[in-house]
């Protein structure tokens, strides 16, 4: 019998395997592909499980599918990125003597089997690239060169400034339950379409969050509480009040009119932090 944590690994194994099946980003693939092909750049934006990794990879299966020459880096040191770039493209990276060619030779290299070939590289979470990498492939696109990054912010320098944004919105409702349907399946799970319908609600219209969330029904753990909703004031007011009670006994002693201001004001603070119930940011459960 599996225990917990190998029916865990094995539903990973299966999101995984069901995602490097299914597209549920059509629309974005196709004008992706088409701008790359166009020798424009595209810099996708999204938060973190909005399916920009698979999206990334059905982009470079269709242009590789069309004959082109793709490489997708992810972010590692500088020699790293430019050896996989080398060895992508099918070029050497080492010398007739047998020696690793240094960080400088296979730029070189790369450069110039782009100048010669229409090929592609796609950057997965580009903004934590090292920024030797950045500016080196910034060079790439001021020469022309086409380029595809993702990340789950834009921060507006160097090449990711140049680069236009194509922004990932909510998946449609419609994705989203043929997601959890297919997760549901993958575990042995039957759920209710009345139950189905309460645990979309918590995904925010977030691929990954429906998958985690089929998983989390599937262990039958709790609903987790983000940091968001928390109710920090509990411990908080009683650091204020000592406070509050020492500006008040500042004005003992003083003029009748002072005093009868001080107690009212500090009555009405002290009362509003004792009895008004903490505020809550509102919003899904993730």
């Amino acid at each position: 019998m599996q225990t917990t944590l190998e029916l865990e690994f094995q539903a990973e194994l299966n999101q995984r395997e069901f995602l490097e099946k299914v597209c549920y980003r059509p629309d974005e693939k196709e004008r992706i592909v088409a701008s790359l092909l166009a020798g424009q750049s595209l810099f996708v934006l999204g938060e973190a499980g909005s399916g920009k990794s698979a999206l990334l990879e059905f982009v470079a299966n269709e242009l590789q599918d069309q004959g082109f020459p793709v490489v997708r880096i992810n972010p590692s040191t500088a020699k790293q990125i430019m050896t996989e770039l080398a060895q992508g493209f099918g070029l050497e990276t080492e010398s007739l003597e047998g020696k690793a060619l240094t960080t400088l030779q296979l730029q070189q290299s790369v450069e110039q089997f782009l100048a010669q070939t229409t090929g592609f590289i796609i950057v997965d979470n580009l903004p934590r690239v090292s920024i030797s990498v950045r500016l080196w492939l910034e060079k790439l696109y001021d020469r022309g060169q086409p380029i595809l990054a993702a990340g789950k912010i834009k921060p507006e320098k160097d090449l990711i400034f140049k680069l236009v944004a194509l922004e990932l919105g909510a998946m449609p409702p419609l994705f989203i339950r043929q997601i959890m349907l297919e997760t549901a399946k993958k575990l042995e799970l039957e759920i209710s379409p009345h139950e189905y319908a309460r645990l979309q609600q918590r995904t925010g219209g977030n691929p990954a969050i429906a998958q985690k969330v089929m998983r989390e029904f599937f262990l039958g753990l709790p609903q987790a509480r983000p940091a968001a909703h928390q109710n920090y004031r509990g411990w908080g007011k009683w650091i204020i009040l000592p406070f509050l009670l020492l500006s008040l006994f500042r004005y003992a002693g003083r003029e009748p009119v002072q005093m009868l201001g001080a107690a009212s004001m500090s009555t009405l603070v002290i009362t509003r932090i004792l009895f008004t119930p903490s505020k809550r940011r509102l919003g899904g459960h993730y």
